[in-house]
């Protein structure tokens, strides 16, 4: 009975040593989701993102990093960019009124900067089927830990969260909705005609209403969010991103081993799952 006890822990130890670090699926981030449907855009395509020729995703000996879906890096950043256009509803599968392409031309990590922490940096360079063009550059540090299983883990974790990041300061560039515009036709940031301007009208002002209920910080809610998607066996290490904030509560998205993803809703410090 000793040695069948024994056997299994051996078994259960090659396992654990033999699990590959895999990015989770993108997340939905509410706020470069709110930046995008600011612009007013729609009927936007994207095409294929090229990627650069000498990236590597191996991670010390455990060997190479992967990504949900089987999709690469490059194509990881890719359908995130393409998720976060569909759920501001800007995206177009097909008519699109402008195509944007991307080129990945550095992607690179470090899981042992100073020893435990880790970096992504992620060089992205976008073209508009109009002619317009915007490079940006993300550089994300991050905590990855001492042994190899725990700092590839954290190193593949991060990637999304790095690729968030990224995707944020896209949409926030300046020449952004430049590159959305379609030529003869007047950009949703014009300025509105004289014409059709509105003169202001005065407002009484209305009695204080009583005092709302106090709503929680992003970072409890978050934290709620991510204990209650591991006690759902969502992911040993769930990473919940704001999806949508409401009048007293918060909805997150995580990604889950499986690659599905859990939606979780926080009202008044309770947090259930919705999908």
């Amino acid at each position: 009975m000793h040695t069948k006890i024994v056997a299994v822990l051996l078994v259960a130890a090659a396992l654990s040593a033999c699990e590959t670090p895999t990015t989770q699926r993108y997340a939905i981030s509410a706020d470069n989701n709110q930046a995008i449907k600011s612009l007013g855009a729609s009927n936007i395509g994207v095409a294929t993102f090229r990627a650069p020729a000498d990236f590597s995703a191996n991670c010390r000996a455990l060997g190479p990093m992967q990504v949900a879906d089987g999709l690469t890096h490059t194509q990881y950043i890719q359908k995130a960019f393409e998720d976060e256009l569909k759920i501001a509803g800007a995206y177009a599968s097909s008519g699109a009124q402008v195509v944007i392409s991307g080129r990945v031309h550095r992607l690179e990590f470090s899981s042992t900067r100073a020893l435990t922490g880790g970096s992504w940096t992620i060089d992205l360079a976008l073209e508009s089927s109009n002619g317009k063009s915007v490079a940006v550059n993300e550089y994300y540090e991050f905590s990855s830990g001492f042994g190899a299983n725990d700092a590839c883990r954290n190193t593949a974790e991060a990637f999304s969260r790095a690729v968030q990041d990224l995707i944020g300061k896209v949409v926030r560039n300046p020449g952004f909705a430049a590159l959305l515009s379609v030529p003869g036709v007047p950009t949703p940031l014009a300025t509105t005609p004289r014409s059709l301007q509105v003169a202001p009208v005065a407002i009484a002002p209305q009695p204080s209403a009583a005092p709302r209920p106090a709503i929680k910080s992003v970072s409890q809610g978050s934290h709620e969010a991510e204990r209650l998607a591991k006690e759902q066996n969502c992911s040993a290490h769930p990473v919940a991103s704001l999806f949508e904030r409401g009048d007293g509560f918060e909805t997150y998205s995580v990604g889950c081993s499986g690659g599905e993803a859990m939606a979780i809703r926080c009202e008044l410090g309770s947090c259930k799952v919705i999908r």
